[in-house]
């Protein structure tokens, strides 16, 4: 489904709006962008560049509307707010989603639905990749670093490969000298996440309040690392 969108919002001409979109958005990614609106600013970065487009496009003069990038637009904010189910989620969100969803008319969360479950295939993708994909480290206040991972899932049969990916988690940990390496496991079916640990468990189960189980805790409700995971793990250590 919603590879049938993308092709049919590439399929649009790209007007003059698209440069404008374009232009300016790179320009907010960069920083030298001051006049994004204040109600937008916080909101993911789909949002600011839909504000963008509303406040520089008309679509009565441009048929164009996001051009061949309509579908990213939406797939930018579903992406960023996990289906609008991340406590990152701001109203602004919703709004841009209901705005990009009638302007395509596709049903935004089974577009985005259909998006998670194709990138969320990794059968074919090694635990240690999985492990890397999308890491980012923490600088601890002792100086020392963690790494925190995160994919996420539809379903929870990734967790099949626990192994691999613990094992793949200590790898790292031990190469990188840190004290912790986690992999989130986030189903945003369940809306929750399972996190792999590598490393000492005991402050990650007082910080999140949760049980390591053969080097998993399930955290029910849990699903930003920046907002939910990552300010309590720094703390811990």
């Amino acid at each position: 489904m919603w590879q049938e969108v993308a092709k049919t919002a590439a399929a649009r001409p790209i007007g003059a709006c698209l440069v404008v979109v374009l232009a300016a958005s790179g320009a907010w990614a960069q920083g030298t962008l001051s006049t994004v609106r204040d109600d937008v600013r916080d909101g993911s970065s789909g949002s600011v560049f839909g504000s963008i487009h509303d406040d520089h496009c008309d679509d009565d003069h441009d048929g164009s509307l996001f051009g061949s990038i309509v579908g990213g637009f939406l797939g930018a904010v579903l992406s960023d707010t996990v289906l609008l189910n991340s406590p990152t989620t701001t109203p602004r969100d919703h709004d841009v989603v209901g705005y990009l969803e009638r302007a395509i008319g596709v049903d935004a969360m089974e577009f985005g639905q259909g998006m998670f479950e194709t990138s969320s295939d990794v059968s074919s993708v090694s635990g240690a990749e999985i492990v890397a994909r999308d890491a980012k480290e923490y600088q601890l206040a002792n100086g020392e670093t963690i790494s925190i991972a995160q994919i996420e899932t539809v379903g929870k049969a990734l967790l099949s490969r626990k192994e691999e990916l613990l094992e793949a988690l200590e790898e790292i940990r031990s190469a990188k000298g840190y004290p912790l390496a986690a992999l989130m496991v986030t189903d945003i079916i369940s809306k929750g996440t399972d996190l792999l640990v590598s490393g000492d468990a005991g402050p990650v189960e007082r910080a999140l309040d949760g049980h390591a189980s053969e080097g998993v805790i399930a955290l029910p409700d849990v699903m930003s690392r920046k907002q939910q995971v990552a300010p309590k793990l720094m703390s811990a250590f």
